[in-house]
């Protein structure tokens, strides 16, 4: 493992580090001379303690038997790292996994399919919290975290019915938009990473026609919530608006 000295994160906000957080061993107490401040002062024994293991494997040390916002960082002295590592591993620790943000970047196959899957993580329980996008596989562990899923339409392809260019687009951008609907009452800030025109690329009747002689049908269009409703993708209370679509895959606009 490798350990963080005052220098490296004294500046580093504390939010920072727990974006970058990959494990949380919780529930440990200081024993004298243990831990420091970064004020220099000695943490005095019987305290609780948590560890983040980052994902470039740093090991980083915080007050309190769970993260909360009053967290502290602390620093390990030279004489207890050695014991410290001995006794996590006479002592193994069920660690909780956290979530990696990971952008949504559709390939052909996802064009030809017409949807890509959409997994946004955020804190549970807290007001208007910060929102990120991750991977659709990502089964992290921890239950800080709630994520949203949903069926993001990025081309005519999805639908199965007869439609022109311009009536695929309004219909994905009215569909996205329902879905993004969905939760944006409690995640107000998915406005800012998800919108109705997002990744549109127009497919021609042609390119439709081929995909339907030698391609699979879509199905099973679905919205899940984790640890929540389950709300339904269906008709939309009020048409999207804005969005111009992008033959290159890139982002649009839209109201929702």
């Amino acid at each position: 493992m490798m350990y963080v000295d005052k220098k490296e994160f004294e500046d580093k906000p504390i939010d920072k580090i727990v974006g970058q957080t990959m494990q949380v061993i919780t529930g440990r107490i200081t024993k004298k001379y243990e831990f420091k401040y970064l004020t220099g002062h000695y943490v005095p024994e019987n305290i609780g303690y948590h560890i983040h293991i980052t994902k470039t494997r740093a090991t980083i040390y915080m007050t309190n038997h769970q993260h909360s916002e009053d967290s502290k960082i602390i620093v390990p002295q030279k004489e207890s790292i050695v014991a410290i590592e001995k006794y996590m591993k006479l002592n193994p620790q069920k660690v909780d996994t956290y979530p990696i943000t990971n952008e949504a970047n559709p390939n052909q196959n996802d064009y030809d399919a017409g949807f890509i899957k959409r997994k946004f993580a955020y804190e549970a329980g807290k007001r208007n919290p910060d929102v990120f996008e991750i991977s659709p596989t990502d089964d992290f562990t921890t239950s800080k975290y709630t994520t949203y899923e949903y069926e993001h339409i990025i081309s005519s392809n999805y639908f199965d019915t007869p439609l022109t260019l311009f009536e695929s687009e309004n219909k994905a951008q009215e569909l996205n938009g329902d879905r993004i609907r969905e939760i944006v009452d409690k995640v107000p800030k998915i406005r800012n990473i998800a919108s109705t025109g997002q990744f549109w690329r127009e497919v021609s009747p042609m390119e439709k026609t081929l995909e339907k002689l030698f391609g699979g049908g879509i199905s099973g269009h679905k919205i899940s919530q984790q640890g929540g409703q389950t709300p339904s993708a269906g008709g939309s209370t009020g048409g999207s608006t804005g969005g111009g679509g992008s033959t290159g895959g890139g982002s649009g606009g839209g109201g929702y």
